[in-house]
This record gives structure tokens, sequence and C-alpha cells, in this order.
């Protein structure tokens, strides 16, 4: 075969000493000059931050307890390392029937099976390195984020390589999706599933589905990828927000508790796990989850401060001035928590300000107002440091958080001050203000659009965000027509945010609001639970 590998970086990933050997004496065959080794999810994600790779071969076993090799094709995606041009391929372990195809985006570009053939292996490399260099141009401009170059290549190459047409669909229905074009990924989706029944291709039609409202379809979709691929990441996170967006809360947390079970070191489905038990007041599960959430995704692209927040504020529900073991367990977690969060975010003030706020508050749960005075009168000083955008994100958490201490009265000064300000002096607080004047006035598609412009200023607050979503379900019963749409917008921004940080006055609303989603998602019977 040759020196098929010359020039080409490769990192094998294996847990044990024997596999990589195997692998290294394998690649080295096929001329590879430099090859680099990792026996662990995080030391190849760690290396991958330091230099691209052209070729990496992955053990799926990494270990028990320990994330797996399609993990790290998937945070290596997300978090940008793995370039379209670059190929992954995993190992998988003796037996094996086959790689999981269910992914749009997070896919290995091929696969063995052990015991590995050396003549099998040259002869399918060798196979993958033509197909990369047919279409390396149109993976470069993906690469290069010019989607709508990328799309029109593909077409093509589609027509000069139609024997290429699996590989190349796949690429065409992701971009189709990046770029919202729902109508022509649909299409494209259809053809596949009618022709070569892939799961990525009823993966592709659930996310158009759902990104469209359209939540019967979604589930549908969402479902038939699980029978096909039972331990998929992605369907179970999309499924879960299916069920969330049409308010069978109950059936996306015994969704995601089934998920963790099979794919316990999977942070997304942690994370989510977590959220649907908070808003389903499940604090024994929520806690239990968010903590394996932060475990999983520590220094990977799915860490998120939302996480540890939410942990704090679960922890917070068993704190008492009553005391006790399980109290004084659950204030030492929360406050330990929360200094970690500031340790893994020391550069953000903003963090800072949520951390020392809700140590506050968890002092004042048990009691120990002193401390809880303490902590309050930092988190003011910071906050009164925050750009007024992060003001106003904050300024109902500041008000809640710092109740019952000496920092109460200060911080209600503060605000009406600031309000006057923010709402007159800002783009964002006035069209917050109008959109709270259209609504008290029955204006609501009017006010919809009022809100959703202010949260392009400040998309991370909670109470701008559940204006939107209370604005959007009275719409929906003005105008039932528009339910599909309407939730749709609504859902993609409710969903994306953590309950579970939220302060106890939001979470009361977003519950509300949540029971309310699965009567709305039945104006419209073709997209009704």
């Amino acid at each position: 075969m040759g020196a098929i590998l010359a020039e080409k970086t490769v990192l094998i990933v294996a847990k044990k000493l024997d596999a990589l050997g195997v692998l290294r004496a394998q690649v080295s065959a096929l001329g590879a000059a430099e090859v680099h080794v990792a026996s662990s999810a995080n030391m190849a994600l760690s290396m991958m931050r330091m230099q691209p790779f052209d070729f990496c071969f992955i053990e799926n076993w990494l270990g028990d307890g320990e994330k797996n090799g399609y993990q790290v094709v998937e945070e290596s995606v997300y978090e940008g390392l793995k370039k379209a041009v670059h190929s992954y391929i995993l190992i998988l372990p003796e037996g094996s029937s086959g790689m999981a195809n269910d992914s749009l985006e997070c896919f290995a570009e091929s696969f063995f099976v052990k015991p590995i053939d050396p003549k099998l292996f040259a002869n399918r490399l060798e196979k993958l390195i033509k197909l990369k260099q047919a279409i390396r141009p149109a993976e470069e401009l993906i690469d290069q984020g010019d989607n709508a170059k990328a799309l029109q290549l593909i077409g093509q190459l589609l027509r000069k390589f139609p024997t290429l047409a699996s590989y190349l669909t796949r690429l065409q229905g992701r971009l189709l999706v990046a770029v919202e074009n729902y109508t022509e990924a649909v299409a494209l989706f259809e053809r596949t599933a009618a022709d070569r029944s892939s799961s990525w291709a009823y993966m592709g039609l659930g996310v158009c589905a759902y990104n469209q409202g359209q939540y019967t379809e979604a589930m549908a979709h969402f479902n038939l990828v699980l029978e096909r691929t039972p331990e998929s990441i992605e369907a179970f996170d999309w499924l879960s927000k299916v069920y969330r967006a049409i308010g069978r809360t109950s059936e996306a947390q015994k969704l995601l508790e089934r998920a963790v079970k099979l794919q316990p070191t999977a942070p997304v489905l942690q994370s989510g796990l977590a959220n649907v038990a908070s808003e389903n007041s499940n604090w024994t599960v929520a806690i239990a989850a968010f903590r394996s959430a932060v475990k999983f995704a520590l220094h990977s692209c799915h860490q998120q401060q939302h996480d540890y927040f939410g942990l704090a504020r679960c922890l917070q529900t068993q704190v008492s001035v009553r005391g006790g073991v399980t109290s004084s367990k659950a204030e030492q977690e929360a406050v330990r928590t929360l200094e970690k969060v500031v340790f893994e975010y020391q550069k953000d003030q903003l963090v800072r300000f949520k951390s020392r706020l809700m140590t506050s508050e968890t002092y004042r749960l048990s009691g120990d107002i002193t401390r809880a005075n303490v902590a309050a009168k930092d988190a003011f000083e910071v906050y009164k440091t925050l750009d007024d955008s992060a003001k106003a994100e904050e300024l109902d958490n500041l008000l809640e958080g710092v109740e019952g201490t000496l920092l109460q009265q200060s911080a209600e000064d503060y605000k009406a001050d600031f309000s006057r300000r923010v709402f007159t002096e800002t783009e964002w607080g006035r069209n917050n203000l109008k959109g709270m004047g259209l609504y008290r006035k029955g204006r609501f598609e009017e006010a919809l659009g009022c809100f959703l412009n202010a949260l392009e200023t400040v998309p991370n607050s909670p109470s701008v965000l559940l204006n939107l979503v209370q604005t959007g379900y009275e719409l929906i019963q003005l105008q039932p027509q528009m339910s599909a749409e309407v939730l749709a917008i609504c859902n993609k921004k409710l969903l994306n945010v953590s309950i579970g940080a939220m302060n106890n006055k939001q979470q009361d609303r977003f519950r509300a609001l949540s029971s309310r989603r699965a009567v709305l998602a039945e104006f419209d019977p073709k997209d009704g639970a």
C-alpha cells in the first residue's frame, strides 16, 4: 500500500498499553512519521487543543466509568477541535456490529472492529484518504464558515462523484439545518431515509420538526433513532426537549433517568436531567445529576457555570435553621460548590457576584446571619462593578438574595435609581418597558417583538425571558393558528436556560408557565402532544 499516512499527523487514543502498541505499529507501517498517544478522553482533548491532527484513531472503550470514544468525537466537534478536513476513526470492541450512525454533526469518518486485519486497515484508510481528497475544497469552505459556498460546491461534487453521495448528503443536510433552510433539509432527509434508512436522516428530520414547533413529528423521528441506536446521546437530548416543550416534564425526567443509566458520563444528559428534575422539584435527583454534570463537564466544552449554581441552588433546599446532619452537609457542599465556580471562572466578575450572593442566601437559610451579611456586602460591592447589561440581568437576583440582610435597603435604593436610568437610557430597557405596556393593552404580537429585541442585548435576563414566554402564551390563546411558530420561539429561548440556577421567585414563575405548555401545544391539532 505504500506510505499512505506519510506527512500526516496522527493521534491514537486507547486505555490499554497493548492496544496503543498495536495501533501505533499499524499506523507506523503506513508511513506515519508523527504519532502521538493519549490514554483518556480528557488527555486526548488537551492534546487536540495544542495541535490539530489529520487522523485520530480512538478506541471506543476508554475505561469503566470514563468518557468513551464517541464522546471524544462529540466534544472535539462542539469545541471546534475537529475540523471537517480531519479524519476520525473509531476502534470498536470485538463482536461489535458496527458504528452508531445517528448524528448529523458528531460522527467518525470510519471504524474498525477489533482485532484489526492489517490489510483491511490499509485498504479502508486508502479509500478514506481518496474520499477526503476529492471533497477537500468543500470541507475547507465549511471550516472557513462559508456555508453558502460549501453548499453550492457540494451540489457540484454530488453530480461529479455520485458514488460519494452517502458522505456528501450528510454534509449537505447538516449545512441546510445550520442555515435554517428546513424545507430543503427535510426533502433531503426524506429522500435519504427512503433510500438508505440512515439514522442520521431521521435525526435531521427530528431537528427540523422541533425547530419549527412540529413536536409530534419530532417525537416520532427521535424515537425511531433511539430504536435503532439505543444509546444515542443526541436523540435522548432532543427527545427530552420535545417532552419539555409540550409540558410533559415528568416524562422528560423519566427519559433522561433512563439515558444517564446508559450514558452516565455524558454531561449534556446529566445537566438536562438536573434541570428537568429541578422543574419537577425532585431535588434528590437534581442534586445527583448536577454533581455528575459538573464532574464530567470539567475543563470541557460542556462546562457551564449554570451547573455549579444549579447544584448550589438545589442544595439550598436541604438547608434549614433547625440544623441537623443533612442541613449541615448541604450547607457545606453548597458553599464549596460556589467557591469552586469562582476558581473555574476566576476572571469573571459576574460569576463572583453570583457566588457571593448565593453564599449569603445559603448562610441566611441556615440561620448564620453574621456570615450572610458579610457575603451579601461582598456581593453588592462586586455587583456595582458590573456593566449595566449585567446589572440589569441580575437585579432581581440581587434583591431576592439580600432579603433579610443589612444590605436589603441599600439594594432597594440602588434599584430605584438604576431602574429609572436603564429603562430610559438603554435600548433594551426601552424595549422591555414598551413590551410590558403593549402586553397590558393586549397587543401581544407587538409585545413579543419588543421582548425579542430586548433579549438580543440581555440574552440571559430571566425576567425579560419570562416576559417573552408569558406574552407568547397569551398570543397563542388569541391566535391559535400561530401556536407552532410561537411555541418554537419561546421554547428555543426557554429551554436553553437553567431553571436550576434561577432564584426561587423565577423558578415559581417558570413552573407556572411550564404547566401551561401542555395545554397550549394542543391548540394546533397537528402539533399537539
